[in-house]
C-alpha cells in the first residue's frame, strides 16, 4: 500500500479543516494516509512515498523551523 502523508500544524480541534476531505479519495485508491504537524520532530518522512503540504497555518511564524522540516523530508 502506498503512504501519503498531509502535512499540517498543531492545535486544529477549534478550525474545520478540510484537508481530511481528501481522506477516503485516496484510500479508495489504496493510499494509506496520515496528518502530521510540521511540528513533529521524530517523524520518519522516508516512510511516505508523497507529502502534500496543506494546514501548515503557523509556518510564518518559525520559518527557519519550517524551512528545517521541509529539509528533511525532500533528503
Amino acid at each position: 500500500m502506498r503512504k501519503l502523508a498531509i502535512l499540517s500544524t498543531d492545535h486544529l480541534e477549534d478550525f474545520f479543516v478540510y484537508d481530511e476531505l481528501l481522506v477516503p479519495y485516496f484510500n479508495e485508491r489504496g493510499w494509506s494516509v496520515e496528518t502530521i504537524s510540521w511540528h513533529s520532530q521524530s517523524e520518519k518522512w522516508d516512510r511516505f512515498d508523497y507529502v502534500i503540504v496543506r494546514s501548515t497555518w503557523d509556518y510564518q511564524q518559525h520559518p527557519k523551523a519550517f524551512m528545517k522540516c521541509l529539509d528533511q523530508i525532500i533528503l
